[in-house]
């Protein structure tokens, strides 16, 4: 009976399968999961947390990552072909050596951290580039400092 262990060797979850192809983790926490190269092919990730997961060499063939969060999470050198990351959390991610061939990242979100495997374009995928907080795209801002800037620079040219 497969379990999944974190990386420090608790027990996350037990599964009566025989293997972890084609398992529906769906909704569970699993949260510094160590499932290294372990075949997760059709698998159902739909809203799992998987937060500093390592993935690596693991193979999400066909897979569903729906909503799931894998922010800090290992996915170095895992196989994703045709796997659904469809609304993923991918903050801060290593897909570094990953096959993404066909693999589906529409609005996924992901940030300056996000470590993409070479050649791959995540923005012509449809991802979403997160700005670092606090970062503006010009323009003097919103909110108080905002307001405040505004209102010196009035009184100034008074």
């Amino acid at each position: 009976m497969p379990e999944v262990r974190s990386n420090h060797g608790t027990v996350l979850h037990k599964f009566k399968a025989d293997s972890y192809s084609g398992v529906d983790f769906s909704g569970l926490d699993l949260t510094d999961a160590n499932l290294k190269g372990q075949d997760l092919s059709g698998s159902q990730f739909v809203k799992t947390k998987l937060s500093d997961a390592n993935l690596e060499s693991a193979s999400l063939q066909d897979a569903d990552l729906t909503e799931a969060d894998l922010s800090g999470a290992n996915l170095g050198g895992a196989f994703c072909s045709n796997t659904n990351f469809y609304r993923a959390n991918l903050i801060a991610a290593n897909l570094q050596g990953a096959s993404l061939v066909g693999a589906q990242v529409q609005l996924a979100r992901y940030n300056q951290k996000t470590v993409w495997p070479v050649g791959f374009d995540p923005k012509a995928g449809g991802a979403v580039l997160l700005q670092a907080q606090g970062a503006k795209k010009g323009g003097c801002g919103t909110g108080v400092v905002g307001v405040l800037v505004a209102l010196v620079v009035l009184l100034w040219l008074l």
